[in-house]
């Protein structure tokens, strides 16, 4: 065979081959290999784009160290603010009549606090100092006929009015929810005003089914809020009316066997007073 037949027979040979490892577009040095998969990207960090990677971490060089992350310090923890001083108010009644009251400023759910007879406002102080650091607005107020509040009638103690004209003002301040906590005369308000208005729950102490004009219990049937009642078994009947009640309201009774009635019973027995303060938290949620 002649020299330039045999070249020419190599040059197509040479072309036949490459032919082949191009005809379906593939380079020729990756046949027989199996694709790969490309490494998943780290999940986004809280509030990054979407779609965002974060940044891997750095390695360091050979031979050296690190330098460690720096953590940002945690966060103090800020000194709980002053309660604010209370402060005296008026408002008026739903008849027109001007009570007087003293505010404890704190957060947006309020207690209002009804005195029993024949004590005023001040019975009721010292748990509004304690609903105030727990962080519950509180309202003390004394019905018409005491201090410096409005006689009215001395015939019709309209205590009902009282309360209505309470929860008017303690939502003109803000109130969120509302909880009225009455003694004695002022179960009774507490029972009407459950009725009449929506609030977040009613106590009473000592309860009085109804006071004069102000119907209380016989209105049971009309109250869906949470209730909590307490009496002593020295108070006459009021062990077995606050059970009563609880039933009638599905809510709850607290009953000691000493203690006399109204707030000077939560006195007598201090750790009442815890039980009412978990009542609010309860109900305010």
């Amino acid at each position: 065979m002649s020299k330039l037949r045999t070249l020419t027979l190599v040059i197509a040979l040479t072309l036949a081959v490459a032919a082949c490892g191009d005809d379906d577009g593939t380079d020729s040095s990756q046949a027989g290999t199996t694709a790969t998969t490309a490494a998943p990207t780290a999940s986004s960090a809280p509030g990054s784009a979407p779609g965002s990677t974060t940044e891997p971490a750095t390695t360091a060089a050979p031979g050296t160290t690190a330098a460690p992350a720096t953590t940002t310090a945690p966060a103090t923890t800020a000194a709980p603010a002053e309660s604010l001083p209370p402060e005296s108010i008026t408002f008026t009644a739903g008849d027109g009549l001007s009570l007087e009251g003293v505010v404890y400023p704190a957060g947006p759910n309020w207690v209002i606090l009804g005195h029993m007879f024949p004590a005023d406002m001040t019975s009721w102080m010292p748990f509004a100092e304690m609903a105030q650091d727990a962080g519950f607005s509180a309202l003390v107020f004394n019905n018409r006929g005491y201090g410096d509040s409005d006689p009215g009638d001395p015939a019709v103690m309209d205590i009902g009015s009282d309360g209505l004209g309470a929860v008017a003002f303690v939502r003109e301040r803000g109130a969120g929810q509302i909880v009225f906590a009455g003694a004695s005369m002022n179960g009774a308000t507490a029972l009407f005003l459950a009725a009449e208005d929506q609030l977040a729950g009613i106590v009473g102490v000592s309860a009085s089914r109804e006071w004069d004009n102000t119907p209380g219990f016989s209105r049971a049937d009309e109250i869906t809020e949470p209730s909590l009642f307490f009496g002593a078994g020295d108070d006459g009947a009021a062990v077995a009316e606050a059970e009563e009640f609880a039933e009638a309201l599905l809510g709850v009774a607290i009953t000691v066997d000493t203690g006399g009635h109204g707030t000077d019973m939560l006195d007598a027995n201090p750790e009442l007073y815890g039980d009412l303060l978990e009542f609010l938290g309860t109900a305010f949620g």
